[in-house]
């Protein structure tokens, strides 16, 4: 599935649904059905990059870092190598004795990064994508991961109706195979009402991350007291009014100027305390530990590292 809520399947309609842009007829549309997916197969069949330092990199550390993640970070991103073998072919990460990538919903409660993006794809909005022309008009084949968000039933709903009650156990059914009617667990949210966690491959080349852009490097990811609640992309080196974009090698991420004064309007700072531009969550914890605590420094350093050879 695709996109930071898991929403829809992947497929060569949904990737470009960006060019159904106003002016086009639906006959248009479903011609383009073919190129569509030649670029679909295409993107498909490329390599992630590689990390252009690799020969730097510290190979006690890469192997700390790669024990550390499988322990830490593996359950949700998937293990993307064991003892320096690396899982780069797909059908290798989708193997379950190989590289199994668990492709899964992780909820916001756990990962406590900003939900403003869930919350505004809304569940009338889904069903109704899902019976167009993106969704394949309903192919089994291509069928989107419906989010149905019982959670909100839940709270909003009169439970003493038989046939609502009814409804909602129906949804129950589909989406978790267990009955929260009237509950539920941490495990059924999960599946519900979350953010999809993505592979990690060329993850050095792909910043900003987490969904909404919000964090300008990949150390920050890592370590979240070094997150700048402001920042800004440094001006063009190249001084041409091109739209390159000043990436750092040895700091994976966008060279970006922080801490600065936010004013409204002004679109080149990102200000993470603006609606949906929060940096905050994503601070891994130490799960073998009761209560979870947060991995240590040197530990995270590793990881970093490690993630450079992705």
């Amino acid at each position: 599935y695709i996109n930071w809520d898991g929403v829809m399947k992947k497929s060569a309609r949904v990737v470009v649904q960006a060019s159904l842009s106003p002016g086009r007829s639906g006959e248009q549309i479903r011609g383009m059905d073919g190129l569509f997916s030649y670029l679909y197969d295409e993107i498909h069949r490329m390599d992630s990059p590689r990390y252009p330092k690799t020969a730097q990199l510290d190979p006690e550390k890469v192997a700390r870092g790669e024990k550390a993640f499988n322990l830490n970070c593996a359950d949700c991103h998937g293990t993307h190598s064991e003892n320096g073998i690396y899982y780069r072919d797909p059908k290798d990460f989708k193997d379950p004795k190989k590289g199994h990538y668990v492709d899964e919903i992780i909820s916001t409660k756990h990962l406590q990064t900003d939900e403003t993006r869930l919350k505004g794809m809304n569940l009338p909005y889904i069903n109704t994508v899902e019976k167009t022309w993106l969704g394949h008009y309903g192919d089994s084949n291509y069928a989107f991961r419906t989010r149905q968000v019982l959670f909100d039933y839940l709270n909003k709903t009169n439970l003493s109706d038989a046939p609502i009650r009814e409804k909602i156990s129906q949804l129950c059914e589909k989406q978790t195979d267990e009955d929260c009617t009237y509950s539920l667990t941490e495990e059924m949210k999960k599946k519900v009402y979350g953010y999809q966690v993505p592979p990690l491959w060329g993850i050095w080349a792909s910043a900003p991350y987490l969904h909404n852009g919000s964090i300008p490097n990949l150390r920050g990811v890592l370590f979240p007291q070094e997150r700048p609640k402001t920042w800004k992309l440094v001006d063009d080196p190249l001084g041409i009014n091109t739209p390159f974009t000043p990436y750092n090698i040895d700091n994976p991420g966008l060279k970006v100027e922080v801490n600065l004064t936010a004013s409204p309007g002004n679109t080149k700072i990102y200000n993470t305390e603006s609606p949906g531009c929060s940096n905050s969550g994503h601070d891994i914890q130490d799960w073998t530990q009761k209560p979870a605590a947060s991995i240590k420094d040197a530990t995270k350093e590793d990881i970093l590292e490690y993630l450079k050879t992705l």
